[in-house]
């Protein structure tokens, strides 16, 4: 009824268009949940290590960032591992919503980055994470290790995402790695899997 008050038309023809929508992959209907836009994906190329800022500025969109915390913390045995870590040293966490002008939220990301490296945790982290590590610090990257696989989505993932607890998400750790293989960051990211897409060109 919104639809039909906002342009004007009657119902059938809010129907007819939202049927064709749905039709094309541009929404969904799900029922007790609602309607909602999947047609506005991202396809990020596994073939080169880039950062989110990079990889959406390629695709000329502009990024929209929630940065929901930011400090020291003791990581846990996961992360102390990924890091290379000794007992006792922290690192610093830094999480953040991040999407599109077009899609928002579209991914929610945990990096944990050793604190020796000196970063100041009241630095801007709107924006590209790996171009203030390699410009500002000057440390540089040179590779990392990937792993994706398919999760469901926490209760507290989900009010973060704005999905349903249990639901469907791509889930992404990175270890990133400077010079002398020193790890530099890892990386948690989950993402709503209808509008995120890894892309691989494979040779033989």
């Amino acid at each position: 009824m919104d639809l039909v008050k906002i342009f004007g038309v009657s119902r059938i023809t809010v129907k007819k268009v939202t049927d064709s929508l749905v039709a094309k992959g541009v929404i969904r209907r799900q029922r007790a949940i609602g309607t909602h836009i999947v047609g506005l994906g991202v396809k990020e190329d596994l073939g080169r290590l880039t950062g989110y800022t990079e990889q959406m500025a390629a695709r000329g969109l502009t990024v929209s960032t929630e940065v929901l915390g930011v400090g020291h913390h003791d990581p846990g045995p996961k992360v102390r591992e990924k890091l290379q870590l000794k007992a006792g040293e922290q690192t610093l966490f830094i999480r953040r919503l991040r999407g599109t002008s077009q899609v928002f939220p579209l991914v929610l990301l945990q990096s944990d980055l050793p604190a020796h490296c000196g970063i100041d945790p009241s630095e801007d982290f709107t924006g590209s994470l790996y171009g203030l590590i390699e410009q500002k610090y000057h440390i540089p990257i040179e590779w990392g290790h990937e792993e994706i696989s398919a999760g469901r989505a926490s209760a507290e993932e989900a009010r973060q995402l704005r999905i349903q607890p249990g639901d469907v998400v791509l889930v992404m750790e990175r270890q990133t790695f400077a010079r002398g293989n020193r790890a530099i960051e890892f990386v948690r990211a989950v993402y709503r899997p209808e509008h995120y897409t890894f892309t691989v060109r494979l040779k033989r």
